[in-house]
């Protein structure tokens, strides 16, 4: 399969991004027998900063899978972004998408994007997997029961047994197949 997105972590006291940082899974590949692979899974990007700003690229999508006429390979898994800050102006775009899966295979997994304000109790996770609509599940574990989730753009988010919800959750826009399920529970569809 694809390569792995690998990680980026930085600790400062101001990040000014104006290009960008990213995490990102290869593609998958075709091998001499014709046979396709999958793509890579997103790697990882933490940030621990003081202040967050400038207008750049923040990703740890997973890579395509790879596309044979006879073989498809699905799309690798999104990775994990981590923000944690005092201060964040940042103006642009953070990704975690899971790879496409070409003609009918399957799309990866979103990954997670988390933004925690240091003056805050809890943080916010968002999944949203670039509108997807075939695309495998995440499993995560929230750290609280009141900690911000948010599944968007055809995400599908299985939480463990144990979780209790409560505090601030998103769905979905309505149009979309995101969904969330607590194992051993129905899903709850967006």
């Amino acid at each position: 399969g694809g390569a792995g997105g690998g990680a980026i972590r930085i600790t400062a006291p101001s990040l000014v991004l104006e290009g960008e940082l990213r995490a990102e899974g290869a593609p998958g590949v075709i091998a001499s027998a014709g046979r396709a692979s999958g793509g890579g899974a997103g790697g990882s990007v933490f940030l621990e900063v003081d202040s967050l700003s400038g207008a750049g690229l923040i990703s740890a999508e997973g890579g395509d899978g790879g596309n044979n006429t006879n073989n498809k390979g699905g799309g690798g898994g999104g990775g994990r972004i981590a923000i944690v800050y005092d201060t964040n102006t940042f103006a642009d775009t953070v990704r975690a998408c899971g790879g496409v899966g070409p003609s009918g295979a399957q799309e990866g997994g979103a990954g997670v994007i988390y933004r925690k304000d240091n003056a805050q109790p809890d943080g916010h996770f968002l999944l949203e997997n670039c509108d997807q609509s075939n695309s495998a599940s995440t499993s995560l574990t929230l750290p609280s029961e009141t900690a911000v989730l948010e599944v968007s753009g055809g995400a599908q988010l299985v939480l463990p047994a144990a979780t209790q919800l409560a505090g601030d959750r998103t769905l979905g826009d309505g149009s979309d197949a995101s969904t969330i399920s607590i194992a051993g529970l129905s899903g709850v569809g967006g």
